[in-house]
């Protein structure tokens, strides 16, 4: 698998701006400036210092170095092998697999609800799908791809713990096969957020998931309810209902808001066959986000 590099040598070529990026002055003051070369010392003199910091600000907005292919495959890896080290310390100090798969998750959704909230917060309007994370948050080194990136390797991870339990121990996980299904679905949802250099195509797509992954918020309470069952039934009430809550903020009306920017960013969309995946991936996802809301309604209504 190959990443194409961004030509950031030609950022400040010319007259046009890169793929993806409206015209503005920085792009005609840097032009201006060259072809004034020759003129007078005090028009040469103002220009020199508008273009350079015009070539600043650019360097900083847009010439940002992609990780290669191979280093987006390390950090998965990395979030892969951390996920398993923390589930098998959680396992020592825990009576069942199941409890440590619920406290590894719950540090999962609790990490990259976190991430996403924080990314959430930090976005700018943008006229052609709503809204922008800034620069820094859009690096691919950054703590919001880093996050796809890890998440990602906890899914592979909890993966091979099924296939280990399922093949090698003949133990079935809870939900094992649903879970493999929404491992395989998250994978085709984060795949086109790493391993692109595009920055119209990641400016648009990575704030889009950023936004859809403010979902996991609900997930911190989905796991909590799991953990509380033998709870008073005060704190299950609260739990079920804050569940309830949760998952109509974050994967009903939030995750429409994520699923409207995808849509409206196609023009950018590095990949128009993976677009054309991506798309009807998400409309199931919010069509079973549906469906589970209204059971875990009927849930935490009828906690006795």
């Amino acid at each position: 698998m190959s990443v194409v590099q961004p030509e950031t040598n030609a950022v400040l070529a010319g007259d046009e701006s890169p793929k993806g990026l409206p015209r503005n002055g920085s792009w005609s003051t840097v032009s201006t400036a060259s072809q004034w070369t020759s003129g007078g010392d005090t028009l040469m003199s103002t220009h020199s210092v508008v273009a350079a910091d015009d070539a600043t600000s650019l360097v900083e907005e847009v010439a940002l170095v992609e990780p290669t292919a191979a280093e987006h495959r390390r950090d998965i890896a990395i979030g892969a092998l951390g996920s398993a080290c923390l589930y098998g310390c959680v396992r020592l100090l825990v009576p069942t697999d199941g409890d440590a798969e619920d406290y590894v998750d719950l540090a999962h959704s609790i990490y990259t609800s976190s991430v996403a909230v924080y990314g959430s917060t930090q976005m700018r309007p943008h006229a052609l799908y709503t809204k922008e994370l800034p620069p820094q948050l859009l690096d691919g080194r950054g703590p919001v791809v880093r996050m796809f990136k890890y998440s990602l390797g906890y899914f592979a991870a909890d993966a091979v713990l099924i296939a280990v339990s399922v093949l090698g121990r003949g133990k079935y996980p809870d939900m094992w096969q649903g879970r493999l299904v929404h491992h395989a679905v998250q994978f085709g949802g984060n795949f086109p957020a790493i391993f692109y250099a595009d920055r119209a195509h990641n400016a648009a797509y990575r704030s889009g998931l950023c936004a859809a992954y403010c979902a996991e918020i609900s997930s911190i309470f989905l796991r909590l309810s799991n953990m509380n069952r033998g709870a008073s039934l005060r704190t299950r009430r609260l739990i079920n209902w804050s569940l309830a809550l949760s998952f109509l903020g974050s994967r009903v009306v939030n995750f429409l808001l994520a699923f409207k920017m995808v849509l409206q960013s196609r023009s950018v969309f590095v990949n128009e066959r993976q677009y054309k995946i991506v798309v009807p991936l998400m409309a199931a996802c919010y069509t079973m986000n549906l469906g589970w809301f209204a059971k875990i309604t009927k849930i935490a209504i009828n906690t006795k």
